[in-house]
């Protein structure tokens, strides 16, 4: 069974990876080493603002003993514009081919550095905290308002990956009204891995298809 490398975008993405998707990984019979990898920024720093960054962060790991696998947790929202291949994708029909042809990006960026049959790149549509509109029970820790204007949101939508990504609507940016509007704060990095770890991982696959190919394919990939 081969090792997984995890390179993810920022702290919440690492956190979500060792609470949530390690056990339940682990629970389904990977036996081998798992491991988040912050995207790192020349001069200091982590996060996904240069596709460059990306693969200085990834490319020492594509020479690890036993090839393992190698994915990425990285946010569509907040890809880099400048990336060569943005405008293409951009002009898809939808999100998802969107993710999809960026996804195809990253597979030949990395190519370009070392042939490499193990890397699953992996683009969240539209960024982690849709995750968060998978259940409004979630969100059970906070004010009962909160619940409902979540439960309002996903209503709204036919499934957590559709929920809109324009700037004021992205999911993230709806959380922190919501939030706002109940006179509470959304802390991205304290509050997003509690409210998925509520929400619990078997609620998230089911309501997040493209979120679940994901997962399935990061089995198969291990077990191959």
């Amino acid at each position: 069974m081969r090792d997984l490398y995890i390179i993810v975008e920022g702290e919440t993405e690492e956190e979500f990876v060792k609470r949530l998707l390690v056990p339940y990984l682990y629970a389904r019979g990977l036996t081998g080493h798992i491991q988040a990898i912050l995207v790192f920024v020349s001069g200091g720093g982590h996060g996904h603002s240069n596709t460059q960054h990306f693969l200085n962060t990834i490319e020492p790991v594509l020479y690890q003993r036993g090839e393992p696998v190698i994915t990425s947790l990285l946010d569509f929202f907040r890809f880099p514009r400048k990336q060569a291949a943005f405008a293409a994708c951009s002009a898809l029909a939808t999100a998802s081919q969107q993710a999809n042809c960026l996804e195809q990006a990253l597979f030949d960026a990395v190519q370009a550095i070392r042939p490499y049959r193990y890397f699953v790149p992996y683009v969240q549509v539209h960024e982690f905290e849709a995750l968060l509109f998978a259940d409004a029970a979630g969100h059970a820790l906070h004010a009962p308002g909160i619940l409902a204007d979540v439960a309002a949101v996903i209503d709204a939508y036919s499934a957590p990956e559709e929920i809109n990504s324009r700037p004021e609507l992205a999911p993230s940016k709806r959380l922190a009204a919501i939030y706002r509007a109940h006179r509470q704060a959304y802390r991205k990095g304290a509050d997003a891995v509690d409210v998925a770890e509520l929400i619990g991982m078997d609620r998230l696959l089911e309501k997040c298809p493209r979120f679940k190919a994901w997962v399935e394919s990061l089995l198969s990939a291990t077990q191959a």
